[in-house]
């Protein structure tokens, strides 16, 4: 892999927050990375880009309701248990 600020070939695997789009949401996903030694710059190769995708999905996977299987943050949420759910006050 070259690196598309600098042209620099030597990288390190490393870990890092990635903002992802899926499903209307905007999810900041910790996922493996490949990083320049000389500049910084961040890619993936085709196994990082995989691990990101499914890291994507887990987490939105997170936020569905478990009765329901709907994501009340991007989808009407009309389950009987939508009112249990809007009333949980734990952070």
């Amino acid at each position: 892999m070259l690196c598309f600020r600098c042209g620099g070939e030597h990288f390190v695997k490393k870990m890092a927050d990635v903002e992802q789009l899926y499903r209307g949401n905007t999810y900041i996903v910790n996922t493996p990375v490949s990083e320049c030694v000389d500049c910084g710059w961040q890619g993936m190769d085709n196994g990082e880009a995989d691990e990101l995708v499914k890291r994507t999905k887990a987490k939105w996977k997170d936020g569905l309701c478990s009765h329901c299987q709907k994501n009340p943050a991007s989808e009407p949420h009309t389950c009987p248990y939508a009112e249990e759910i809007a009333d949980d006050s734990e952070t």
